[in-house]
């Protein structure tokens, strides 16, 4: 990873979301951001232990409307073709952009 930022935003998602739900509606809002600016490798970094995992297939999806989220974006995951997901510690995520 070359470090270079393309894009950045925020969005509110509502006051009554778990962590769990949060973190996938960013991922969804990420990777819609990246749909018009590339479609080469993406590289999303998290330190969700529970969102990587489930992306990876590690563990399994209980949550019916996580499930519903997870659809989403394996369904974008498809469309950006080269999808890699990695699990850092906050200060490793830091240390990547940098």
């Amino acid at each position: 990873m070359d470090g270079n930022i393309l894009a950045e935003g925020k969005k509110y998602s509502g006051s009554y979301l778990t962590n769990n739900k949060a973190e996938y509606k960013a991922l969804i809002f990420g990777l819609d951001k990246c749909e018009g600016i590339c479609r080469g490798k993406i590289h999303v970094l998290s330190d969700s232990e529970l969102l990587v995992k489930h992306l990876i297939g590690v563990y399994r999806i209980r949550d019916e409307k996580l499930k519903v989220l997870f659809t989403e974006v394996k369904a974008k995951e498809v469309f950006l073709k080269r999808l890699k997901i990695i699990i850092l510690e906050e200060k490793k995520i830091k240390e990547q952009i940098n």
